[in-house]
């Protein structure tokens, strides 16, 4: 009955990305593999949540133990950690599972490497599946040992007064567009310390703007992709072209383009140079995710590219491009991809990629912010496109 119940969990839309199939993982927001171990790890994850009633955001996915105080070093991971909060705030693992295809019985070598994960971070609780099969233990105390329990627990039965379910309020309402001077130093991990009150108000607009979730971007076909999907929030860790590394919020839309599917994200961020250290601009970074591996094709200078003439913000580039370590392209070349595939961007010796008006909060889909977004969606893929044609060129000769 157990296992009738479980294999009948919906599991998540599949759908082809880079001619792979993929499964849309809802806890760690993005697409993985759709393999037969992965299909037993999202079967289990519905039940965990929709049977044993474990808050979502208590599940951690490939957790890695190292984020486990005392375990700095450890190289492990785990296929899911249930965290609970213990009376010091604190999260703390609660169980770890352990998903294998269907092909893989609970071997001795499988139990064993599933107790000494749980030992490592001292989890109470062990649990392995694979589709067929499920069995939990408990360490008992006494018995210094792992001891077989007789049925899954829920949530509240496991915790057994050891926490409390991690409670999260609504999401806070964004600040009226009368009030974004006053708040908009207040973060500053969102806005560059250096950026002017005008343009820091402007900042926060378009964080709060991509942070709001009530207003979906409107999918259907624009001129050069096609919107599939909003995605919503996501926490992702981009690389970028100089070899730097930026985590947090972004907001996420799936496109299709030249008949591949992509993930592309915006945020807004602090940002600073090597050669200007000090200064800690404001950047609209634009994240280009294949693969389930992201990184920033466009990191927009709002003080620098952003034109602002009364409530109009004009957004504008020059078109400087980087390539990893191949280092700065050029622009010339940059421009005839530009050219062959979205001509309107052209304007003088840049791109013109947006205006706006400074006049009331902005959401997704606003018109003034669907066509920003629609131009830097554009100009990001072909400032991909010729990375990658330029890392093409290098590998031949």
């Amino acid at each position: 009955m157990l296992i009738e119940k479980i294999q009948k969990m919906k599991l998540p839309t599949a759908h082809i990305m880079d001619g792979k199939t993929c499964y849309w993982d809802p806890l760690r927001r993005k697409d993985v593999p759709a393999t037969p171990e992965e299909k037993v790890r999202q079967q289990f994850i519905q039940y965990l949540i929709t049977e044993l009633d474990i808050p979502e955001r208590m599940i951690q996915v490939e957790m890695r133990l190292s984020l486990y105080p005392g375990n700095e070093l450890n190289a492990h991971r785990a296929d899911l950690v249930i965290e609970y909060l213990g009376t010091d705030n604190l999260l703390y693992p609660l169980a770890i599972v352990e998903c294998k295809a269907p092909d893989v019985p609970c071997a001795e070598d499988v139990k064993n490497q599933l107790f000494t994960y749980c030992s490592e971070i001292g989890s109470y609780y062990a649990i392995f599946t694979n589709g067929y099969e499920v069995y939990i233990w408990r360490y008992d105390d006494d018995k210094k040992d792992f001891i077989p329990l007789d049925r899954l627990y829920t949530y509240k039965e496991m915790l057994n007064g050891q926490g409390a379910p991690l409670e999260f309020g609504p999401v806070p309402d964004r600040f009226p567009f009368d009030q974004l001077k006053e708040h908009c130093h207040d973060d500053e991990y969102l806005i560059g310390t250096s950026t002017s009150e005008y343009n820091a108000m402007i900042a926060l607009n378009l964080a709060e703007c991509f942070f709001d979730q009530s207003h979906p971007f409107p999918t259907g076909v624009y001129r050069h992709f096609t919107v599939k999907d909003d995605l919503g929030t996501r926490y992702l860790r981009c690389g970028d072209a100089s070899g730097g590394l930026f985590e947090g919020i972004y907001r996420s839309i799936r496109i299709e383009f030249q008949g591949q599917l992509r993930i592309v994200s915006f945020t807004i961020s602090p940002y600073r140079t090597y050669n200007r250290p000090n200064l800690f601009s404001t950047a609209l970074n634009v994240a280009i995710e294949k693969r389930n591996i992201a990184h920033h094709s466009l990191q927009f200078n709002l003080d620098h590219f952003m034109d602002v003439l009364g409530k109009q913000c004009t957004f504008w580039h020059s078109g400087a491009i980087a390539i990893g370590r191949i280092g700065s392209g050029k622009r010339e070349e940059l421009r005839r991809f530009v050219a062959d595939i979205a001509p309107e961007l052209i304007s003088g010796e840049g791109y013109l990629l947006g205006k706006l008006n400074f006049d009331r909060l902005w959401y997704m889909d606003d018109p003034e912010i669907v066509a920003l977004i629609e131009n830097l969606t554009t100009y990001a893929l072909i400032r991909d496109l010729y990375r990658d044609a330029k890392k093409a060129a290098l590998k031949q000769r």
